[in-house]
């Protein structure tokens, strides 16, 4: 069992992401958007370059589904419960995350624009930017906030996953014996 600060971003984040979606679509209904076709052209402006970088990208963002492997010692009846766990993930992030970037490049780029362009204008924030132009100042800052949850969250399940993957070298002796060892009462890894 994990606890404390880890889930805590989590569900923070998905709190804020929740929130941006909603903002995102009464934005939409009030008509502050640009028609969609305006926001999205040119379409796959890139080419196949952008593609992979944008592949690298969305996998980076997916990350975590493929840590769960790490914990299959631990979970019982892992033959079943582990590759379960892991499309449940990774399906869970797909229903968070898509609505956002959508919202994001439907109603977070101005009128007379495209995504493509803000891209290229700010690439490092452009979730914030696009935000920003649907919520003021205030938005920027909560994308700002859900990165920093974000970014608490993965190293939460990386530190969770590490503690793991050092205690089986460690079994398997490809690690010094000092990593092997286990809490008395809980048996984690120490």
């Amino acid at each position: 069992t994990s606890a404390g600060g880890g889930v805590f971003a989590t569900w923070g984040k998905v709190v804020v992401f929740g929130f941006l979606v909603v903002a995102g679509l009464v934005s939409l209904v009030i008509g502050h958007a640009p028609p969609p076709r305006e926001t999205l052209l040119p379409f796959f402006a890139g080419g196949s370059a952008g593609l992979i970088r944008t592949m690298g990208l969305t996998f980076i963002a997916l990350q975590g589904f493929e840590i769960i492997a790490t914990m299959a010692g631990e979970v019982k009846d892992g033959r079943r419960k582990v590759p379960r766990a892991m499309f449940l993930s990774l399906a869970i992030a797909l229903l968070v995350y898509l609505p956002l970037l959508l919202v994001i490049v439907l109603a977070g780029v101005p009128a007379g624009t495209s995504i493509h362009a803000l891209a290229q204008a700010d690439p490092n924030t452009l979730f914030a930017i696009a935000v920003a132009n649907f919520l003021g100042p205030a938005g920027y800052w909560l994308v700002v906030t859900a990165a920093v949850l974000s970014t608490l969250s993965a190293l939460h399940a990386n530190l969770l996953a590490a503690s793991r993957v050092a205690l089986r070298m460690a079994e398997d002796r490809a690690l010094p014996w000092v990593f092997g060892m286990t809490h008395r009462t809980y048996g984690t890894p120490m």
